[in-house]
C-alpha cells in the first residue's frame, strides 16, 4: 500500500514537472497568441456576450424586440435603421392628397412626412401604430416571414391633441414653433390653405 502511494506520488511529481517545462509553456503561449490573433476568446462567451458582440450598440434594441416575442431574424430586421422609407403622412394623408389632387411634392415633403432621424424600423412601427388609427401592422419580408401587429403587442394608440402633436413631422413642428416657414414650407402652407378654402 505504501509502495503504491509512493509510486503514484512520484508519477504526479513527474507530470507536474513536465507541465512546468519551458517547452510546454512556450507552446501554450503560442496557442494563446494564435487564438488572440484570430479573435478567438480564451473562454467561451456567454450567450448574452455573444449577442452583444454581434449586435454592438443595437443590442438593447434587439433585445427589446426579442422580448416582444419576435424571432431572432425578425428582431434583427426590426433593429435596422428605418432610413428613408415612406414614413407617416400628416397632416395630409396620402389618400387625401390623391383625392384632392394635391401635388406629390407637397404630400411627400418633409413638412408632411413623419420620419424621425435615427429610429429603427421596429420603433417606427410602434410610433406609426400609436399615431395613425389606420395603421394596424405590416408583413415582414418573405425571406423572414410573419408579420408585425401593434394590437398583438398590446400597444395603445394616442388620441386627441397628443396624437395630433406627435403625428406632426419635426420640420413642421419647428416651423410652427418659430412662426416662420420660408421656402418650401411657405409653399406647403399656401397649398394646404388653398385646399381648405
Amino acid at each position: 500500500m505504501g509502495a503504491g502511494q509512493s509510486g503514484a506520488g512520484a508519477y504526479g511529481r513527474g507530470v507536474g514537472s513536465f507541465l512546468r517545462s519551458s517547452s510546454l509553456r512556450g507552446t501554450s503561449r503560442l496557442i494563446g497568441a494564435v487564438r488572440t490573433r484570430l479573435g478567438i476568446p480564451s473562454r467561451p462567451l456567454s450567450r448574452g456576450a455573444q449577442l452583444r458582440a454581434k449586435y454592438g450598440g443595437t443590442f438593447k434594441e434587439y433585445m427589446h424586440f426579442r422580448n416582444q416575442g419576435f424571432s431572432p431574424a425578425q428582431s434583427k430586421y426590426l433593429t435596422k435603421p428605418y432610413g428613408s422609407r415612406m414614413g407617416h403622412h400628416y397632416p395630409i394623408p396620402r389618400r387625401t392628397g390623391r383625392d384632392w389632387g394635391i401635388p406629390e411634392e407637397i404630400v411627400d415633403s418633409r413638412f408632411n412626412v413623419l420620419n424621425p432621424r435615427d429610429i429603427s424600423i421596429g420603433r417606427f412601427y410602434e410610433l406609426h401604430y400609436r399615431v395613425d388609427p389606420y395603421f394596424h401592422g405590416t408583413r415582414f419580408p418573405k425571406a423572414i416571414g410573419g408579420s408585425w401587429r401593434g394590437s398583438q403587442l398590446g400597444l395603445e394608440r394616442y388620441s386627441g391633441l397628443q396624437r395630433m402633436w406627435l403625428s406632426l413631422p419635426g420640420d413642421l413642428k419647428g416651423a410652427a414653433a418659430s412662426g416662420t416657414t420660408g421656402g418650401s414650407g411657405a409653399t406647403y402652407f399656401s397649398m394646404l390653405l388653398g385646399h381648405e378654402e
